[in-house]
């Protein structure tokens, strides 16, 4: 049994990466349909006033915290969450622990070049992994990537967009790709490609993966974060208010 804690909303898979990780082996030998995100700090935001949004994160088999920024959120709010789970990290985890095993991965998204990349630098950093195919985020029309993705019968798809297109792909795994795991990876793909790089393990312990990411793409992130983070800021202060005001009431009544 997965130990679960509710988080604004959204019930979270209170587990570590490598716990995540023996969780998709498990969903790869049961076969049915099974799908894994994590929200940063933005799309916990994003969630709250976009319900098709929310109930893709509902219908979800495994949501993670991801960022140590989250992770601190919710355990002031009471959550004893055991550590972040970025899904970016965890597709790595999972590509280098299983070598051999014989799994097959398919890589969905980014630019055709960095894809193309990123499959050569996982066969050569992972080479007992198995990728059957790939394709790039690129398409207006599903239907021959679903084509694809039937012909090549993945274990594992890694779905490698931004949001919403990447939880709207991923929404779709049950009833269309009827593939055993899809993972939500957003710019994992730029990581494998090395056109990004993920947070050393200080700076996230301190809590500053965002800034680390921001320096590498200011033009694309500066005006998300400014929003979103005065966004979770003052939901945070409210959160901790009534938090504060519900515990003073109830120790007054006793």
């Amino acid at each position: 049994m997965i130990d679960k804690f509710t988080f604004f909303g959204l019930q979270y898979s209170n587990v570590d990466v490598d716990e995540a990780v023996k969780i998709m082996e498990d969903f790869i030998r049961d076969g049915h349909p099974r799908t894994i995100m994590s929200t940063a700090v933005e799309l916990i935001v994003k969630s709250l006033d976009d319900a098709s949004l929310k109930r893709t994160y509902e219908n979800t088999d495994i949501l993670t915290v991801d960022g140590t920024v989250g992770m601190w959120a919710a355990r002031l709010l009471g959550n004893p969450v055991k550590s972040p789970v970025g899904t970016a990290k965890l597709m790595l985890r999972f590509l280098e622990v299983t070598q051999g095993k014989g799994y097959r991965c398919y890589f969905l998204g980014a630019k055709p070049e960095v894809l193309a990349k990123a499959v050569e630098n996982a066969r050569e950093r992972f080479p007992g992994c198995s990728v059957v195919g790939w394709h790039h985020g690129y398409f207006k029309d599903d239907q021959p990537v679903l084509e694809d993705v039937r012909q090549k019968k993945p274990d594992v798809v890694f779905v490698a967009m931004s949001s919403p297109m990447k939880e709207r792909i991923i929404d779709q795994n049950g009833s269309t790709y009827s593939v055993p795991v899809v993972v939500g990876v957003g710019g994992g793909v730029d990581v494998l490609a090395g056109h990004t790089v993920l947070a050393p393990q200080w700076v996230s312990s301190i809590g500053m993966e965002w800034f680390f990411r921001l320096v590498q793409e200011p033009r694309r992130l500066w005006k998300r974060y400014l929003t979103t983070g005065s966004i979770f800021i003052a939901l945070m202060v409210r959160e901790l208010v009534v938090k504060f005001l519900w515990t003073k009431k109830n120790k007054s009544a006793k």
